[in-house]
């Protein structure tokens, strides 16, 4: 268990890396990434009026869920802010979890926007927020694992943006 920690761990980097190249590049469309039967699979998450919100991240995470019974890892990018101690900045986050974790992960990347209109990271990612997990498996009296269906979040652990128009 502990080598599939530093797995999804590094996988989390690696897709928070990818995110934050992708706003760097003026893309800020939310993805995931995830890895079920042995494959891996990457699906940005777009929306037809181009709006971002709690609402349609809560819709990712239900797609996320309909590979609760073959899934390994998933990882949920997008671009919004992150709130310490009082200051507002910007971030990708990464919410993410390992199928038998009891809770899944949210981290950060901070990051800045220099005069040249570059992006610049801000310290390394961190692990922001423990968080309920997309995949909760339930192990039976029998030895049988079932799905547990998680119920959506009723707070948002951080705040998306919403793009510029």
């Amino acid at each position: 268990m502990a080598n599939e920690a530093k797995d999804l761990k590094q996988w989390v980097f690696e897709a928070l890396e990818l995110g934050f190249r992708c706003i760097g590049d003026g893309d800020r469309t939310p993805f995931y990434l995830l890895i079920a039967d042995g494959a891996r699979h990457l699906v940005d998450l777009t929306s037809p009026d181009g709006t971002m919100s709690e609402a349609f991240l809560e819709g990712g995470r239900a797609l996320i869920r309909q590979y609760a019974r073959s899934g390994q890892y998933y990882v949920l990018v997008w671009d919004g802010y992150l709130t310490m101690q009082g200051k507002k900045e910007d971030a990708v986050f990464a919410e993410a979890g390992e199928s038998d974790a009891p809770s899944g992960l949210l981290f950060a990347q901070r990051y800045k926007q220099t005069k040249s209109g570059k992006l610049s990271k801000i310290g390394k990612p961190a692990t922001a927020a423990e968080v309920p997990h997309l995949w909760k498996r339930v192990v039976t009296k029998t030895g049988k694992t079932v799905t547990k269906k998680q119920s959506p979040r009723t707070k948002p652990k951080s705040k998306p943006k919403k793009p510029a128009s």
